[in-house]
């Protein structure tokens, strides 16, 4: 009896080991590559996100509109219709982004690549399309120094091409 109580926390501690070891985000050289092989693919998903200027989050699950960010709610309330959400999710996947878009017009539209924890204490890496330049640029999103972030919601920018960056974006 021992023994299986042992083996289960042996398993436990080496599997939450090897999700620790994996729970980084892409690389700058990774997602740079990613941009310029499909900059179309992200020009056509942020004329979308410019048509549905309504949506402020677009992911492969779950909508929120400026009206109405509850889920799940009814089909009429979701913001666009079925095909759409399809389009959307279709270059998700072609464009390696998790967790899809938000969408704060016309100000800036994240592409997200992916998250870690939670939304209350967690980060986010991907693209994004800014109207204004921000203030300051990082050589490198790698590793970056999250010491000098507070508490509230903080980014920090990679310049790709035009108003492209990348950004890399901590919380909580």
């Amino acid at each position: 009896m021992k023994k299986r109580w042992r083996l289960k926390v042996v398993l436990f501690i080496v599997l939450t080991s090897i999700g620790c070891i994996n729970n980084s985000h892409p690389a700058d050289e990774s997602l740079l590559y990613n941009f310029h092989e499909n900059e179309q693919r992200f020009e056509l998903l942020l004329k979308m996100a410019k048509e549905d200027s309504h949506m402020i989050r677009v992911a492969r699950s779950f909508t929120w509109t400026k009206k109405n960010a509850s889920f799940p709610r009814p089909k009429s309330e979701i913001g666009i219709s079925d095909e759409r959400w399809s389009q959307y999710k279709n270059l998700f996947d072609e464009l390696d982004l998790d967790a899809g878009i938000l969408n704060y017009q016309p100000e800036r539209t994240e592409f997200i690549s992916s998250t870690k924890g939670l939304m209350t204490g967690g980060s986010s890496k991907g693209y994004v399309y800014l109207l204004n330049k921000p203030n300051k640029l990082e050589k490198s999103l790698d590793n970056f120094d999250e010491s000098g972030f507070n508490k509230d919601i903080n980014y920090a920018y990679k310049k790709i091409k035009g108003n492209w960056y990348l950004y890399y974006e901590v919380s909580g």
